[in-house]
């Protein structure tokens, strides 16, 4: 949706397949996760209600926060809206995809509440982290256009607050996401190591 012609070094979808095919693509896919809870024979109804709900509250977030984005283009925001626009986002995306695995183990309740609080930090760590890098990062590295936030007028968190508080910001997000898994009841060391890498990613 903003138009980039080119994501992980590579013609986007759109560019090759045309904005149908790729609006397809996405429709088709969501609906086969969902077809895909639903008819596993392996996990319980109840559990499968629990997923399906989840996938679809995050699904309509996810919606939400990129409606937003497009909202936003060339108008002055505060950081109150890049953070609902970017929870809505990345943080659903992330929330599910941490809270399914919870959910198939059956987690307790204040395990649940830890995980969202995680995600939540990482989720908009991941999109500050990702505004930093659009000015600092080349091309190559980076795998899409430098710079595409200001050639598109779209605002971020390094023209609102600056280069370095932006850093700050996200390196203090993920480390308030590695505090939060300190209080989980279950080993969180894939999860920490996760965090970690993503820290230090480069694209």
């Amino acid at each position: 949706m903003d138009d980039d012609d080119i994501r992980h070094n590579q013609p986007a979808s759109h560019k090759v397949f045309g904005e149908a095919q790729a609006i397809l693509a996405g429709d088709g896919l969501q609906a086969l996760a969902f077809h895909i809870i639903s008819s596993d024979p392996l996990v319980h109804s109840s559990t499968k209600i629990k997923l399906l709900e989840l996938l679809s509250s995050s699904s309509y977030a996810m919606a939400e926060g990129q409606s937003i984005d497009l909202s936003v283009v060339s108008k002055k925001v505060d950081l109150n809206v890049l953070d609902q626009m970017h929870q809505k986002k990345t943080g659903a995306l992330l929330n599910c995809a941490i809270k399914f695995g919870a959910l198939l183990t059956d987690a307790s309740e204040k395990d649940l509440s830890i995980l969202e609080l995680f995600s939540n930090h990482v989720g908009l760590a991941y999109q500050v982290q990702d505004d930093v890098l659009d000015v600092t990062t080349s091309d190559e590295v980076l795998g899409k256009r430098q710079n595409s936030d200001a050639v598109k007028n779209k605002p971020s968190y390094p023209a609102i607050i600056g280069l370095d508080k932006s850093i700050k910001t996200f390196e203090n997000l993920y480390q308030g996401a590695l505090d939060e898994l300190s209080h989980l009841s279950v080993d969180a060391e894939p999860l920490r190591l996760l965090t970690k890498r993503l820290m230090k990613r480069a694209f």
